[in-house]
């Protein structure tokens, strides 16, 4: 049985040529879609049929919005999440280590979210959603342990918040 000559020479140095341009074109591809990821402002997630969105203070989308250059070192207290009329509050949790309680300061917050966050209200129940369209919170659970400072809530890429559902 013959077998088929083995290409050598200029033959093979094409086949080679060719593979390494496949190679570096995907690489580029690659590289550029991570970029143009990472630099452009991520959206809200679209609303459920019957959801209606509701008001949710929210960092600048500008461009780089995804990238996190500096987040000061601080705390947000505990809170709750709650609902005034179209608009999606935080309710601060009082107590000692934000255990409930009627001692400790009380009050609305108001954290600015990371770009592309937003709220709903789905079955008459406010929901606080992440870009990519996951439940992060629902009204009457409290969230604890939220780090940020100047009012704005830093998060790492695909981060989310400790929640304590509501009883």
């Amino acid at each position: 049985m013959a077998t088929a000559p083995r290409p050598t020479g200029a033959a093979e140095t094409r086949g080679l040529v060719r593979f390494v341009k496949v190679v570096l074109v995907i690489a580029l591809l690659a590289i550029g879609s991570f970029v143009a990821w990472l630099i452009l402002p991520p959206t809200p997630a679209p609303l459920p049929p019957g959801a209606t969105r509701l008001e949710l203070r929210t960092q600048s989308t500008g461009f780089g919005a995804r990238l996190v250059l500096q987040c000061p070192a601080a705390a947000f207290p505990d809170m709750r999440v709650s609902r005034d009329g179209s608009t999606l509050v935080f309710l601060r949790v009082g107590g000692a280590g934000g255990a409930e309680s009627s001692t400790g300061p009380r009050g609305r917050i108001d954290p600015i979210w990371p770009p592309g966050w937003s709220a709903r209200l789905v079955t008459g129940r406010a929901e606080l959603v992440d870009p990519e369209g996951r439940v992060v919170a629902r009204e009457g659970d409290v969230i604890r342990g939220l780090g940020g400072g100047n009012g704005a809530v830093c998060l790492g890429i695909g981060a989310r918040p400790f929640v304590d559902p509501a009883r």
